[in-house]
């Protein structure tokens, strides 16, 4: 690995060219000339070793904190007894391998994924989503290396859908991201444990973020989809993406901190969209072009059925959305989003910046919008910026 000297934002052009040239020989170097060593010390992922312990439970959970082996929280000790009873939650044999989990690629094998589990408090039954969600993960446009290797304030939202949201009881409604409903408190954080500790992010010092995240998500952030609050004429999410009604799936939204919608005002549908879009334009830099992009917008049922009533399909929306959401050239331009991104924008776009348009849209298309219903009462919505939206994976007993 060539390491090359933090930061090279924000610094003098000719500074930042200085660092990269001072790295292009060892970057050469080590493409050129690398050979993998081999170690005696390499153990096939897969059984997990054990380790042998009499302790008390709050002596486990120390040596698990000491070792870097957890999140920092209290967990269960995943014994070969409760690991075999969680692994009897799928049909996947214990040995098989869902993916490699960046940065460090350690293996994530069915049966390392049910010792998270264990240790996060799940039940078996909950294992098909946690595997799914890893999977979903792992689908190169949901870009997990990026999330775990950020300075930014970041954690990954899984969105449950499907009819294993209500045979699990997985909250969707009223306070939908309060994480006191167990499903969705345990599966986040057994999604968070896998991701974390198979990624090599285990402890502050190998957390990179800035000021990470504060509080909750870090540990676990799921909820499900609120199927039961959607307008009429609108279509569960999974069906967007070539799934069915009968299907369960799990998306997978990395994030920084969400934008909340808090609205009480508006009166139609169009008055609500357009409070979105003045949420959505203040932001620094675009949402759109390859890098970032995408956006996730989860209308609370009292802002969907205002919407809806004004005969918004979901569509109509994301083309309202498109057309209407726009940041000032100004404000563009002086974002080192803007420079840092600027290869990746389409060419429509380059071509506003550089014409002076006053108000440039944050958005390539209205396909980067993708929009769902969650939550209970109360006239909120929560928007999502993030990078490209992947399509979820399906959930397998």
């Amino acid at each position: 690995m060539a390491v090359i000297e933090h930061p090279l934002g924000g610094i003098d052009p000719g500074l930042a060219a200085a660092k990269a040239d001072r790295a292009i020989e060892e970057i050469i170097d080590k493409a050129i000339n690398y050979m993998p060593r081999s170690s005696t010390s390499t153990t096939d992922p897969y059984p997990a070793p054990f380790v042998s312990v009499t302790d008390t439970l709050e002596e486990v959970n120390e040596l698990f904190y000491r070792n870097a082996w957890c999140d920092g929280l209290p967990i269960i000790p995943p014994t070969k007894e409760r690991v075999n009873n969680m692994l009897s939650g799928t049909s996947y044999n214990p040995d098989q391998i869902i993916g490699l989990i960046p940065p460090r690629m350690g293996v994530a094998t069915v049966e390392m994924i049910a010792i998270n589990a264990v240790m996060a408090g799940a039940k078996p039954e909950h294992l098909p989503v946690i595997i799914a969600a890893i999977e979903a993960a792992l689908n190169p446009e949901a870009e997990l290396r990026r999330w775990q290797s950020t300075t930014r304030p970041s954690f990954i939202t899984l969105f449950v859908q499907g009819p294993i949201v209500k045979e699990l009881g997985i909250h969707s409604r009223q306070s939908a991201l309060f994480p006191g409903p167990k499903p969705n408190a345990v599966i986040g954080r057994a999604f968070n444990l896998t991701t974390r500790l198979l990624g090599g992010v285990t402890s502050p010092s190998d957390e990179v973020g800035t000021m990470t995240t504060l509080g909750l998500p870090i540990y676990s952030s799921c909820l499900g989809e609120n199927e039961d609050d959607l307008p009429e004429g609108w279509t569960p999410l999974r069906l967007e993406t070539g799934f069915t009604l009968n299907d369960s799936v799990v998306s997978v939204f990395g994030t920084t901190l969400p934008l909340l919608q808090n609205d009480h005002d508006s009166k139609d549908g169009k008055g609500v969209l357009m409070s979105t879009c003045d949420l959505i334009g203040g932001q620094l830099g675009r949402a759109g072009g390859e890098d970032p992009g995408g956006m996730v917008i989860l209308f609370g049922p009292e802002h969907a059925a205002t919407i809806a009533a004004d005969g918004f399909s979901m569509q109509a929306v994301k083309q309202f959305i498109f057309e209407n959401a726009k940041t000032s050239r100004e404000k563009i331009v002086r974002s080192g989003l803007w420079h840092l991104c600027y290869e990746d924008q389409p060419e429509w776009i380059k071509e506003e910046v550089a014409n002076g348009s006053p108000m440039v849209p944050q958005f390539d298309g209205p396909e980067q919008i993708t929009i769902s219903i969650a939550g209970g009462f109360g006239k909120q919505s929560l928007l999502r910026v993030g990078y490209k939206n992947p399509p979820p994976a399906l959930v397998i007993a």
